[in-house]
């Protein structure tokens, strides 16, 4: 059996069996993997209280023959408070379920796990909740090879298709939504400025509740996922 350790976030959990609890985990070294915590509900585990949802982890894990097992996990306390506002865990949450149901498992990218840590780290500040999700995921989907591309001509009216991704002038099939040149731009400076920037930005507030409801229509279709964490926002 092969061990091997790595830092991680804590995606998702659901228990298995009487004691054991299996986890979502995004790694540095090994993209996202499932892992099983064996005894961790019990009230003498030393792993109870280390695996919550949201803290960044030193982990050591055995390699299973179907799911790796964790061997030992130390944590500060999770980055995200949960006494935090609903808005902010629910964006918390649509940004694990994006990245627990888009990135292939086993996949290295330690470029995603850095931009996650910079997303939640962002959501504990004060910050608007819909920036950051908008910002990661794009990022994300830049980072895939599926973010829209947000070249245009000058033109009255500008449309997203969903699917070629593009910035068209008329509308044209049922699976496309019109776009403000607002949008555009705010999405433009999402994906060209680093997470530090994106935290100062002022004045989009008005434009993130169309933003965010064009965005996820576009993973829905584009991607073909629906996050059950953002229906109750948007």
């Amino acid at each position: 059996m092969t061990n091997y350790s790595t830092s991680a976030f804590v995606l998702h959990r659901h228990n298995l069996g009487e004691s054991d609890r299996i986890l979502t985990l995004l790694t540095k070294d090994h993209g996202l993997i499932r892992a099983v915590a064996k005894g961790v509900r019990r009230s003498k585990s030393k792993l109870a209280g280390h695996l919550e949802p949201f803290a960044r982890i030193a982990l050591s894990c055995a390699k299973g023959r179907n799911l790796d097992i964790i061997t030992s996990a130390q944590a500060d306390r999770p980055i995200i408070d949960f006494g935090a506002t609903l808005e902010v865990m629910q964006v918390a949450h649509a940004i694990n379920e994006l990245v627990s149901r888009i990135l292939e498992e086993n996949a290295g990218e330690p470029v995603v796990f850095e931009l996650y840590g910079q997303a939640i780290g962002g959501l504990a500040k004060e910050t608007t909740p819909e920036l950051v999700y908008n910002a990661f995921a794009l990022k994300f989907l830049q980072i895939l090879g599926h973010a829209p591309r947000l070249d245009v001509v000058s033109a009255d009216k500008y449309y997203l298709a969903f699917d070629s991704g593009t910035i068209v002038t008329q509308r044209p099939t049922e699976q496309s939504e019109e776009i403000f040149e607002a949008e555009i731009k705010l999405w433009r400076y999402l994906l060209d400025q680093p997470f530090g920037r994106v935290f100062q930005l002022k004045g989009s507030e008005r434009h993130l509740v169309h933003s965010t409801e064009l965005l996820e229509r576009f993973i829905s279709w584009h991607m073909g996922i629906r996050l059950r964490a953002m229906k109750v926002y948007i």
